[in-house]
């Protein structure tokens, strides 16, 4: 019996000398695959092969500079060479592109293994007669979704669209999800497909599809949320965020019991507050839809937390008294039905256009002995906030304190029924203002979670509007007019969070910049990429600046941190596209461009080495095993 058990541990040692160590790392740490790493959108992904004692020894090995967009494609003009939130599986790295293309390139090397350009004809795409505004811009392709060997984007006409990963071949698609017609409710237009890719599923098997991007604007199509079964692509479940076009009085009041409105339950509040909200709906073009970024899916309980955009039209509320619920909130949805457990809605009767884009994150912790599950969501009004996930109770808040805001610039109270029903943010007056935050910003990016903290870039940006009208009759507008930028300087103060509660750990500043992208939490480490040009790598503990490289383009995405085929990890970064240069004072156009970052050859060989004297440690007592029980 001693000699059995001798042998089958000589036979785990000789593999332990045999296999790089690289082959037993989880192939989860090793990859990259949602839009913010994993089905909980933390953007956290727990390698530690890049930590702040490597993170100096990084430097580029390869850079693929994409070709310049083309000026059209299929009837579409082209804006720019954006690309979209990258992923990293199996050694490849996926990215899609403003213009339809689908690159798949090696990790390793940098080399395009394959390119698919998404089947596009304008004129064909109009005689679908879809209730969309099929604008002559190309709709843009933000995230990609993976799953069971499949790539998930959006594509025009209001389609979502699926690829091989190995080979880029078609696959299949959803087709029309923006056919909502006046039997649905609606009778506005959409943009055509929302720029994210659906959240996944797993378990229950679903593909949760935002509906088509609504026009922020007076003739805005009736926003919704979709759930089609991943195998058969039927049509499970539409969720609508606003009520059909004519209204519908008790629009909040049948939801009142599972819901919240800025923290206070809503069947708490005065019933004038609540009641005809939204006033005639989309038959006056205000109207709301869901958000941009990925959701949170719980596998085990099967709930998605999903976030929504902001009402429309944004800056003058005339035709769209109340609270304007869904709009602006998180909704706790049935994966499978599309049920609601509990809606929390952010930004009562939004005024700005704050938005909630971006990731909506889950986090499970041990508090007490207990588990408790938390969502965390900021809104571009620049409030952080996390809710039970199991309720949808207000957990806590933080207003940044570097957040300078308008006159205007805050929260309404939902039990004020005068504030419920104010039109615009400075009524009675009509004079521009100086709005800070501004529509669009306050928070504009995804955060991470990790380490048990929340991380979160916050800035200051303000812009001069004008309040206009916004009678249906009229041709479209947002409810104000820009009048050009006031030239203040932004800035941008990056904050980590206790996730349990909420209070600021540190801060950085960074100023003379904004903040559109993701923070991503990987090795210990937190790297932001700001428009200024620079990647910053801060303690994830304590907000130390521990590398900041200077690449000198303004930055529209994150990085991304996943291994080649050789299992080494290495840190990509992509960029290209349109920047506003108040934000970042760098070049409005730049070409697409992909980085590939690893920690240089010299600090691997140190690793080596280490490797090497254990390896002749393990010889030894695979050695003494052998003559101890073999020859004695």
């Amino acid at each position: 019996m001693l000699k059995i058990f001798s042998f089958i541990f000589v036979f785990f040692l000789i593999l332990s000398l045999i296999i790089p160590v690289s082959a037993f790392n989880p192939r989860d740490e090793l990859d990259w695959t949602q839009e913010n790493y994993d089905i909980f959108a933390s953007n956290h992904n727990p390698q530690d092969e890049i930590n702040t004692k490597t993170i100096n020894d990084l430097e580029i090995d390869w850079v693929n500079l994409l070709s310049p967009a083309p000026q059209f494609v299929g009837g579409y003009s082209v804006a720019g060479s954006e690309l979209s939130s990258p992923l990293i599986i199996n050694g490849s790295v996926f990215i899609g592109t403003s213009y339809g293309r689908i690159f798949s390139l090696d990790a390793k090397s940098g080399n395009i293994n394959w390119m698919y350009d998404v089947p596009t004809d304008r004129d064909s795409d109009l005689k679908e007669n879809l209730p969309i505004m099929l604008n002559p811009a190309m709709p843009h392709i933000h995230s990609l979704s993976y799953f069971e060997g499949k790539l998930y984007f959006p594509s025009p006409p209001c389609n979502i669209h699926f690829i091989d990963f190995n080979t880029g071949e078609f696959a299949g698609e959803i087709q029309n999800i923006c056919d909502v017609g006046s039997d649905d409710g609606n009778i506005g237009l959409f943009k055509g497909p929302q720029s994210a890719a659906p959240s996944i599923s797993e378990k229950d098997r679903v593909l949760i599809v935002p509906g088509g991007s609504v026009i922020e604007a007076n003739l805005g199509g009736r926003g919704f949320i979709a759930g089609y079964d991943v195998d058969t692509l039927e049509l499970l479940w539409r969720f609508f965020i606003t009520p059909e076009a004519g209204g519908d009085p008790e629009w909040i009041l049948r939801v009142a019991d599972k819901g919240w409105i800025a923290g206070k339950k809503a069947s708490s509040l005065p019933i004038d507050a609540l009641i005809n909200d939204w006033g005639k709906s989309g038959l006056d073009g205000s109207q709301s839809g869901a958000s941009r970024g990925q959701w949170a899916v719980d596998e085990e309980t099967g709930i998605a937390y999903i976030a929504t955009a902001q009402p429309s039209p944004a800056g003058n509320a005339t035709y769209r008294p109340g609270p304007n619920v869904f709009s602006a909130s998180v909704l706790a949805l049935k994966v499978r039905t599309g049920e609601l457990l509990w809606w929390h809605q952010v930004n009562p009767n939004d005024t700005v256009g704050w938005d909630c884009n971006w990731n909506t994150a889950l986090g499970k912790f041990d508090q007490n002995n207990e588990v408790k599950k938390i969502v965390f969501k900021f809104c571009e009004h620049g409030v952080m906030n996390a809710y039970d996930a199991a309720t949808g109770e207000l957990v806590w808040t933080l207003d940044p304190p570097s957040t300078k805001r308008c006159e205007g610039c805050f929260v309404k109270d939902p039990a004020d029924v005068d504030e419920m029903n104010r039109p615009w943010i400075n009524y009675p007056e009509i004079a521009p203002i100086l709005r800070n935050p501004a529509s669009g910003f306050g928070l504009e990016g995804e955060l991470a979670l990790a380490y048990g903290m929340v991380y979160v870039a916050t800035y200051n940006f303000w812009d001069y509007v004008q309040t206009i009208p916004v009678d249906p009759s009229l041709p479209w507008n947002s409810g104000y007019a820009e009048l050009g930028d006031p030239f203040l300087p932004a800035n941008t103060t990056i904050y980590a969070l206790d996730a349990l509660s909420g209070e600021v750990v540190w801060s950085y500043f960074i100023p003379n910049t904004g903040y559109r992208t993701s923070l991503v939490a990987s090795g210990g480490l937190i790297f932001a990429t700001p428009p200024d040009g620079k990647i910053y790598a801060l303690d994830a503990y304590n907000g130390d600046e521990v590398w900041i490289r200077f690449t000198g383009f303004s930055h529209l995405e994150n990085i991304v941190i996943g291994s080649d085929s050789d299992g080494e990890m290495r840190l990509f970064m992509m960029t290209g596209g349109l920047a506003n240069s108040w934000i970042s004072g760098l070049p409005l156009y730049v070409p697409g461009v992909i980085l590939s970052l690893k920690v240089s050859e010299l600090h691997s060989l140190d690793v080596s080495q280490s490797s090497f004297h254990y390896n002749y440690f393990g010889l030894f007592l695979l050695l003494f095993v052998i003559r101890k029980y073999f020859f004695t």
